[in-house]
């Protein structure tokens, strides 16, 4: 038996069988996993969630999810364990099977479940970032905020849409307000760092990525960041040394290489300059959509 994909490739009956085999897998540790949580009494599901999440800072900040609870937890009910069953089944779906389509679909049947609860909005609106559904993934952020506007993942998940819309002002407004409500998030000050450095205010871009990297030293994004702010400050020897930084960190980041090649190209290397511009393009970056993320 055999089955045409969405992209016109023959998939194979092994595949499928592979991707069934998944999908049982997927519900069988959702559920122990669902039970082992709240059966813990620091990990119960309560109204006021916060600060729960997947990575969505796109391509240029990813984060792990956490938890964060403060707020005394309520006894679940039984379609907030159900919701929680499905919320876990959509994070397996994106982490494991990167499948962000399945995943939505997980997390809409939690909501329909147990709306009141902001994770599974960010949840479900980090899978739309991720598949460029932008309009959902605001909706949904937005709806997290208004059903706990302390949940600081919220806010940080619709800054990073905003800022892949070419939104910045809104997009450093929500970065602030998720850093206001979490100062220990690296990724909201690596992130609002970008933003500042798109915008040409590279002291302010410095000052974050500094920030950033206080909170976790080995993050190559915010090295990448300082290295692009102190190019734009004309700090051209600092820069070249926060670019090495990243790259010995992340040799796989084809944009940090890119990034030291235009660097290299000021400084009138031009052999470096190749040399970078074409690790950058085997790594599979591609300067056109450079170009068109940090255009003004």
């Amino acid at each position: 038996m055999e089955e045409i994909s969405r992209s016109g490739c023959l998939k194979s009956e092994s595949i499928m069988i592979e991707s069934q085999a998944f999908k049982m897998e997927k519900y069988y540790y959702s559920l122990i996993a669902t039970l082992i949580l709240l059966t813990c009494s620091s990990c119960e599901i309560y109204k006021d969630n916060t600060n729960h999440g997947t990575n969505g800072v796109g391509e240029s900040g990813k984060a792990p999810p956490k938890l964060s609870h403060t707020d005394k937890p309520e006894q679940p009910t039984w379609d907030q364990w159900r919701a929680m069953f499905y919320d876990t089944a959509g994070l397996l779906s994106e982490e494991y099977g990167n499948n962000y389509k399945e995943a939505i679909n997980d997390f809409s049947k939690g909501l329909e479940l147990d709306h009141d609860h902001a994770y599974l909005y960010v949840d479900r609106g980090y899978a739309y970032d991720h598949l460029k559904q932008y309009k959902n993934a605001v909706e949904d952020f937005s709806q997290a905020i208004k059903v706990n506007s302390k949940d600081a993942w919220g806010y940080r998940g619709r800054a990073s849409v905003y800022e892949e819309l070419g939104q910045r002002e809104k997009a450093i407004e929500d970065f602030s307000q998720a850093i206001k409500l979490d100062p220990k998030d690296s990724y909201a000050y690596a992130n609002r760092a970008w933003t500042y450095a798109v915008l040409g205010k590279f002291k302010n871009a410095s000052e974050d990525a500094l920030e950033a990297l206080q909170l976790e030293p080995t993050m190559a994004e915010a090295y990448d960041t300082l290295g692009y702010a102190q190019a734009g400050m004309g700090v051209y020897d600092k820069a070249l040394d926060s670019y090495n930084t990243a790259i010995k960190l992340d040799p796989t980041d084809g944009e940090q290489y890119y990034h030291r090649a235009e660097l290299y190209e000021k400084l009138h290397n031009r052999g470096l300059a190749n040399n970078d511009h074409e690790k950058a393009k085997r790594l599979g970056y591609v300067p056109k959509l450079c170009k068109q993320k940090y255009a003004q």
